[in-house]
Order: C-alpha cells, then structure tokens, then sequence
C-alpha cells in the first residue's frame, strides 16, 4: 500500500505561475488608463511617482509580517487625487495584475495537477499577495482551467503574511 497525502498546499508565485517581464510601472499605466473623472488633471507620471513612492515606504513599515490588501490601498490613492474609475475595483485589480505580468505557467505545473487530480490528492493555494483571492483565483482558473483548488487564500485578505516561524 503507498501512503500519499491527503492535500498539498502550493504557493502562487514560482509555483505554479510566474511572472516574467514584471513592470510596476504597467499596473499604473493601466490604472490611469481607466480613470474616469480626473478634476485636478493628474497626470500618469505624478500618478506612478505617487503610488510607487507610497507603496515602498508602506512596504518599509510593514516589514515581513503585514500584507496591504490592494482595495484600501487602491481606494486611498482614488480618494487623495479625487480620482473616479471606470470599472468596479474588482475588474480594476484584475486588469491591473496582468499589466504587471501577464503570468506564465511553470513547465509541467498543469501536467503535476492532472496527476494529482488523477490520484484524488486534495489541493489548495495559500500566497502572500497584496492581491484579493478572487482575483488570485481568477488568475489560477486562466492557466488551470480544468483544476479546481479546494480553496485559495491571499495574505492580504487576513491582514498578516503567511509565515513560519522555525
């Protein structure tokens, strides 16, 4: 008799998916280009400085154990330029993501879940990101459309980073 496990957790990142070309710059880009109402006509570039700026000194301040969920932090920058969008913040996340990289799928990632799915070993996501877990998921069903994880969850969604502590 073989024992196999019950579930596998992955991570996200240079897991299953990675992502090439990453440009922080491309999530703005995007960002900007679905502004609906701008009344102090901020451009892209004071848009970038602004956001990249914030994003560094909270990530100083955060050290290894906050995650910022991306929607307050989407929501504080719309609020402090007075900035309306054209899309739900849902779709502006989506969109954002894959402006940064449109993700890659890791050589063998689908064939490893089909075998998996084959054996009935359990799986599940669990990734620091600053990403919600719908948006996560949405990115895993795009590369893995015929796996289903029993769950996904994003640091963000719980405040603090995952991490063990050995």
């Amino acid at each position: 008799m073989v024992n196999k496990p019950e579930m596998i957790l992955f991570d996200y990142g240079n897991t299953l998916i990675y992502e090439p070309g990453w440009d922080n710059h491309g999530s703005v880009r995007v960002l900007y280009s679905l502004i609906d109402s701008n009344p102090y006509n901020i451009t892209l570039e004071e848009l970038d400085e602004f956001i990249l700026n914030l994003f560094e000194d909270i990530r100083k301040l955060r050290g290894n154990l906050i995650e910022i969920h991306e929607y307050p932090f989407l929501r504080y920058v719309l609020e402090y330029f007075d900035l309306k969008l054209s899309v739900p913040f849902e779709e502006a996340e989506w969109l954002m993501w894959n402006g940064m990289s449109a993700g890659k799928e890791i050589p063998g990632a689908e064939e490893m879940l089909r075998i998996l799915d084959s054996m009935k070993i359990r799986t599940g996501i669990i990734s620091n990101l600053c990403w919600s877990a719908d948006t996560l998921k949405r990115r895993l069903d795009r590369f893995f459309p015929e796996h289903q994880f029993e769950f996904v969850m994003t640091s963000s969604e719980y405040i603090f980073r995952f991490y063990k502590n050995v």
